[in-house]
């Protein structure tokens, strides 16, 4: 199992648009091979947004990310305070 990771905190008053922008992004990757679920989140007490997309494995995740180009912008700059966080975990 591989999972990718995604936080990013809007900037203020454009939540829902990034939240939108996101949800947007999650359908069409929840249709890739490999893809085991994903999940758009938002951290109660900050407003924090969170992506959480588990996959297969790695390869499918590779893959599927070689077709990245296709799929929608899910945190374009103008929308979030800072650059994105992204972690990647394997299972052990």
């Amino acid at each position: 199992m591989f999972i990718n990771f995604v936080t990013v905190e809007p900037r203020p008053g454009r939540e829902q648009e990034l939240a939108d922008l996101m949800k947007a992004f999650r359908d069409p990757l929840q249709l890739m091979p490999g893809v085991v679920g994903v999940y758009v989140l938002r951290e109660e007490a900050t407003g924090a947004l969170a992506g959480l997309s588990i996959w297969r494995d790695k390869a499918s995740f590779e893959a599927g990310m070689a077709n990245e180009a296709s799929l929608p912008a899910h945190a374009p700059e103008d929308l979030r305070k800072a650059p994105l966080l992204v972690r990647q975990f394997v299972e052990i």
